[in-house]
């Protein structure tokens, strides 16, 4: 199947035609996603200059369309920091953070949707970082996406436990009551020392300090237990106390 709905012949010349008119035109008429899908294929066959040409303008096309998803939008620091724009792809980063939060300005979006996303940037803020070989800041931001999800998941079971109490529909209240059950239970696994034993530990190996388990567990336990208020700077400096 095509990616693009323009004649075969073009379009396996797109990334010749870029710098042309035609081309032009053909680049506007695409989505941003089909961008991107035909950036990864330039940048696999080395064609660095042309696949920046169209990361940039599905950049630019996405910006403006408040719907765009911010899973969408995270291919594309991955793009520039494969095609060598280190800096412009950390920056792009930070400007999805931006661009969500003036988009929550406009709308009601819930508490736990608010942290999803923003576990979303931390995580591949993380991973940035660790192809960077920044690995301790890189585990720091790893460690934040997992209690930005998990606060999420105690908005979310606090959200259907209110839903509980004001529903008076019976068979409306009961199913409010089983999801509300079913993110405790959710909960209960996240927080267990396994499932956090399993966030970190390839994170550790890394770093070569697989001994400081036991600290490191320690440190994100006791931060749990102040969900939703953490205080992300205290568990940087703490993190990095431990590391030493």
């Amino acid at each position: 199947m095509a990616v693009f709905s323009f004649p075969s012949k073009k379009q396996n010349k797109l990334a010749e035609l870029l710098n042309t008119r035609e081309g032009f035109e053909y680049l506007k008429a695409m989505t941003a996603e089909n961008m991107l899908i035909e950036a990864d294929r330039l940048l696999q066959t080395s064609k660095r200059e042309k696949a920046l040409t169209l990361i940039r303008k599905a950049k630019e096309k996405m910006l403006i369309n408040n719907d765009t998803e911010i899973e969408q939008l995270l291919q594309i620091p991955k793009l520039l920091q494969r095609a060598e724009r280190r800096n412009e792809a950390w920056m792009f980063l930070l400007k999805i953070k931006e661009y969500f939060y003036q988009r929550c300005e406009g709308d009601n979006i819930p508490s736990y949707l608010v942290m999803s996303t923003e576990s979303a940037i931390s995580n591949a803020m993380s991973e940035f970082l660790r192809i960077e070989k920044k690995m301790g800041y890189s585990f720091y931001m790893n460690i934040k996406s997992y209690l930005e999800d998990t606060t999420a998941t105690f908005y979310l079971m606090n959200a259907y436990m209110q839903k509980e109490i004001c529903e008076k529909n019976p068979q409306i209240k009961e199913a409010y009551i089983q999801a509300r059950k079913q993110s405790e239970s959710y909960m209960n696994i996240k927080i267990s020392d396994s499932y956090i034993k399993n966030i970190v530990f390839a994170h550790l190996v890394r770093i070569k300090k697989k001994g400081k388990m036991p600290e490191v567990l320690g440190l994100i336990k006791e931060t749990i237990s102040h969900i939703p208020k953490i205080d992300y700077i205290k568990l940087e400096e703490d993190l990095l106390e431990i590391m030493q």
